[in-house]
């Protein structure tokens, strides 16, 4: 008799425990995007520009890990008749990982793939730099410091690798690239 007690004692409570770690709970990851924009900064640039504008949109799937894509664009005037303008297109992933729940400070790291265009106007400096598209890369590290609950402040730094061919050559370009954004998080 005690046996059988005990045997039904511990069904009903495995079938209770079964069925309570069945029900859906509403806490998942947090899904949001950011999107951003700011002035830009880069070092070495063809374009004859360091002071630039950008912005982006970064869709974060997990905790953590998101999917970012920036455009930046720079126009630079070398002289009366020489103003060129290049532009980055890039997209890939972004870790990020707040100091602590509660904590305002974000800091992040991402790897970017796309392109990268320059447009020269030139009259006497074509033979050096034409138009041309092609490849780059970045590698970014920065900080968001969380001001109210959707608007933060981002700075951002890091390295952009680019190669294009330009007639009637090919250009690469290694140059520091930084960043100070307003971000709107949805």
């Amino acid at each position: 008799m005690f046996a059988t007690k005990v045997c039904l004692s511990l069904l009903l409570l495995s079938g209770t425990l079964a069925w309570s770690q069945a029900q859906h709970s509403k806490e998942g990851p947090p899904l949001y995007v950011d999107i951003y924009a700011g002035p830009a900064f880069t070092s070495g640039n063809p374009a004859n520009a360091t002071i630039g504008a950008g912005g982006g949109l970064c869709f974060h799937a997990f905790r953590g890990i998101g999917v970012a894509g920036e455009v930046n664009a720079f126009v630079g005037n070398g002289g009366v008749a020489n103003t060129t303008t290049l532009v980055d297109f890039l997209v890939g992933p972004r870790l990020e990982r707040p100091l602590s729940r509660t904590s305002r400070i974000s800091p992040f790291a991402d790897f970017l793939v796309g392109g990268q265009s320059m447009n020269n106007s030139s009259t006497q400096h074509t033979y050096y730099y034409g138009n041309g598209t092609g490849i780059a890369m970045a590698g970014d590290g920065g900080v968001d410091f969380r001001l109210t609950r959707r608007l933060a402040l981002r700075a951002q730094g890091g390295i952009l690798y680019s190669r294009f061919a330009a007639s009637p050559s090919s250009v690469s370009n290694t140059s520091f690239r930084g960043a100070t954004y307003l971000v709107y998080r949805f």
